[in-house]
């Protein structure tokens, strides 16, 4: 038997629990996306001081305040995870898809102007029963 869930932000398809080698696996795949859209307003303040030894000191400042709105940059993100009593495992896969307002020469941005990949693993023990707990993941991008 299969589920399928719809949510705003994300598909879950969830299999049914299979024996496997004494422990119990159960295999999820997730398939998740955000599409943020806002407002950003960013301000930069430059203020260069200095002496040439000529007499009075000088000042030079500038600011510099920019905004945006729009929408933002597609986040797609798939994974899967595995239960083996207290041992668990999972594998992800996501990025970044270049949809947002971006440019390159404003210091306000919705999106972050380029593609992405990053996929990676963790490892969870978890005994709640002797109340020990240990984590690591491990990505590359």
């Amino acid at each position: 038997m299969q589920t399928y869930t719809e949510t705003p932000s994300h598909y879950t398809l969830r299999c049914p629990a299979t024996r496997l080698r004494s422990g119990s696996w159960e295999v999820r795949r997730r398939l998740s996306w955000g599409v943020p859209y806002g407002r950003i307003s960013s301000t930069v303040d430059a203020t260069i001081t200095g002496n040439l030894g000529l007499g009075p000191g000088f000042s030079i400042g500038r600011s510099l305040t920019e905004a945006v709105t729009g929408i933002g940059d597609l986040i797609p993100m798939a994974s899967l995870r595995w239960n083996f009593g207290v041992h668990n495992f999972m594998t992800y896969l996501t990025g970044n898809l270049t949809t947002g307002v971006y440019h390159s020469q404003s210091i306000a941005n919705v999106g972050i102007g380029h593609n992405a990949i990053d996929w990676g693993g963790a490892y969870t023990y978890f005994d709640p029963k002797a109340g020990h707990e240990f984590s690591a993941t491990l990505g590359f991008t």
